[in-house]
């Protein structure tokens, strides 16, 4: 499925001076025209790094590429499990409300958007 032209991919490594953690988030997404947002398919993130704001970083491009894109909304569904408990946490501190749905969830770009600072500089930028 990866090999569908209707689907993107970001796969993000992290380096500091003290340790290379190889790829350690990959964002699977694609353009939903029906809706006029970019739709996060797949979100995975290593817990190594959770305190290392990597979601604001992830969360940075996807907006700029759907910005790129002239998309109104990023949107993802959420399924609760025992390993992915700390999301609803993190997706609500990045922005994302429920949408309709119980597992469903949006990001309005309509809106100013005011996403929390990170300090992590990006080798090579996500051009969408």
């Amino acid at each position: 499925e990866l090999k569908s032209k209707e689907l993107d991919v970001i796969a993000i490594s992290l380096k500091d001076r003290l340790q290379d953690y190889g790829i350690i988030s990959v964002v699977v997404f694609k353009t939903d025209s029906l809706h006029n947002a970019l739709n996060i398919c797949n979100w995975v993130m290593s817990c190594r790094v959770f305190s290392r704001r990597i979601e604001f970083l992830v969360m940075e491009q996807l907006t700029n590429i759907a910005l790129k894109r002239g998309l109104n909304a990023l949107q993802l569904q959420y399924i609760p499990s025992g390993k992915n408990s700390l999301l609803a946490d993190v997706l609500a501190e990045l922005g994302f409300r429920r949408k309709g749905e119980q597992d469903y969830f949006a990001f309005e770009l309509a809106e100013p958007i005011s996403l929390p600072k990170h300090f992590i500089k990006l080798r090579n930028d996500c051009n969408g």
